[in-house]
């Protein structure tokens, strides 16, 4: 468990009024819910019953199903008159709460990236060159193993590829980079954004895709860097800012490229994701082939912020397209 104190966190989060909740409390109860909201951004599908009539201001039904709760602990602060806070320091916060404590659980991505192939679900899928650029599309707690992933390439005498995850809010890319710290050692994160071997993007996948685009073309550069695009999992995506995404992923990638789509079955209800078959036409309007697309259905767990928030891990069956360009 962190040693960082309760009262650091709210004040840091202005909400000083709730310093007689116990470090119980914000361990199962305060701490999860704020991940949960500050981690998926635009969906989140679950809630808890709050009996405290602050709690259900800030983390009332309403607020889970739209996704708002980081936005409402601002607003809740405001309208009671404290101090709004700094919520990318409060971002920043949390993460270096949570990367040092037992209730971020021991996970994995779908996809773990070796030097010739990527194992997806287990399968594996060859690559036309050991990668140097790999982007992740809704990156989320769960890609820390992707930072293994990419130290281990250097300690098997590989040169590390570039990681550029892409979430909506600063609090993943902050606790991905603690990873750098926990795997090399304190200044580890410092040193990986200054060799650019982690790159982290807060636009969204549409406009963080787009910016990466024009800036490559307005140095006269090509746009084709990435050689993986992943998209483990949809559910840190709006519809809009994932249909972005895919139509941006044709330009990025390199010829032989390769692009991971994996999407829930479950795109019904709270929580939605877009069907798997609506977002493979978006893959072929931007000029994926069909006869380079290999599909196959697994049962995968999604969401590592319900699962903290509700400690249930949820099965759901994953549908998943590995596209080449």
């Amino acid at each position: 468990m962190s040693n960082v104190r309760l009262a650091e966190v709210l004040k840091v989060a202005g909400l000083d009024e709730l310093q007689g909740i116990t470090q119980d409390a914000l361990a199962q109860d305060f701490m999860p819910a704020s991940v949960v909201g500050l981690s998926d951004g635009d969906i989140v599908g679950v809630h808890e019953q709050y009996a405290d009539p602050f709690m259900v201001e800030m983390y009332g039904e309403h607020l889970y199903n739209e996704g708002k709760v980081a936005a409402n602990m601002l607003a809740a602060a405001l309208k009671n008159r404290r101090e709004p806070g700094d919520m990318y320091g409060f971002q920043r916060f949390v993460a270096s709460y949570l990367i040092g404590s037992p209730l971020l659980p021991d996970s994995t991505a779908a996809t773990r990236v070796y030097p010739y192939a990527l194992v997806v679900d287990g399968n594996p899928v060859p690559l036309a060159r050991s990668p140097e650029m790999i982007t992740d599309y809704g990156a989320c707690l769960s890609s820390r193993s992707i930072i293994t992933d990419q130290i281990n390439f250097a300690r098997q005498g590989a040169r590390p590829f570039s990681y550029m995850p892409i979430s909506r809010l600063p609090f993943v890319n902050q606790t991905l980079g603690l990873v750098y710290d926990q795997l090399l050692g304190q200044g580890g994160k410092d040193t990986a954004i200054d060799k650019k071997i982690f790159v982290g993007l807060e636009d969204g996948v549409a406009n963080g895709t787009n910016e990466m685009i024009e800036a490559q073309r307005a140095h006269s550069a090509p746009a084709d860097i990435m050689d993986v695009v992943l998209c483990n999992s949809s559910d840190h995506m709006s519809p809009e800012d994932l249909k972005g995404g895919i139509e941006n992923a044709h330009t990025i990638l390199k010829d032989d490229g390769i692009f991971v789509l994996r999407l829930s079955d479950d795109h019904t209800g709270e929580g939605a994701s877009t069907p798997p078959e609506e977002a493979l036409q978006w893959a072929l309007d931007a000029g994926f082939a069909a006869s380079k697309v290999f599909r196959y259905e697994t049962e995968s767990s999604h969401n590592l912020g319900r699962s903290l928030l509700t400690g249930r891990i949820v099965m759901h069956s994953m549908q998943t397209r590995i596209l080449t360009k």
